[in-house]
């Protein structure tokens, strides 16, 4: 085998396994996220009694995330005519709309608390928004995963009042209910 032979050979090793290894990083790798399938109305005494609408999301990936950003949206379709709509989505407010990190997934004979889970809230009236045929609410959750770096959107979108629920949610990674 002469020189040049050698060379092209390394080199399109080298570039085959840097394939590999960059597509498992990116499969294996990425941020994994559930949202939970409905949303919980309760009540906060402390606050005066008010009726607060909470959404649970748990990191089910082995690393941390980070630059955890919230975004609750109020989603309206618009007919325009010719069986086509436009969407007009408007932002609802949140008790507190990010989070620096959220801690990794652990089996619960490993870890002594949910950290991994994290629950937000709203005072919006998500009742009177769902009740609109022609609205929905979408829960938006921005992550950055804490080894590689990588960023991911997952949404959820809550469509019925059936999707809203009285209690509150159970404790660590299942979406229960707790009366």
């Amino acid at each position: 085998m002469t020189f040049w032979e050698t060379i092209a050979i390394s080199i399109s090793c080298s570039f085959i396994a840097s394939f590999f290894f960059l597509f498992f990083v990116l499969v294996f790798f990425k941020p994994k996220i559930s949202i939970s399938p409905f949303v919980c109305a309760r009540t906060y005494n402390s606050e005066g009694a008010t009726i607060f609408y909470t959404v649970k999301f748990v990191n089910h990936s082995w690393h941390s995330a980070y630059d955890v950003k919230i975004e609750l949206h109020q989603l309206e379709k618009i007919s325009v005519g010719d069986h086509k709509q436009n969407d007009r989505l408007t932002s609802l407010s949140i008790v507190k709309d990010n989070v620096s990190n959220i801690a990794p997934y652990r089996p619960s004979w490993i870890r002594k608390k949910a950290n991994h889970c994290i629950i937000f809230r709203t005072r919006e009236d998500i009742v009177s928004i769902l009740t609109d045929e022609h609205k929905t609410i979408i829960a938006k959750i921005t992550l950055r995963h804490g080894l590689t770096g990588l960023v991911r959107v997952f949404t959820k979108e809550y469509c019925d009042t059936a999707e809203v629920k009285n209690g509150k949610f159970s404790y660590g990674t299942k979406f229960g209910l707790l009366n």
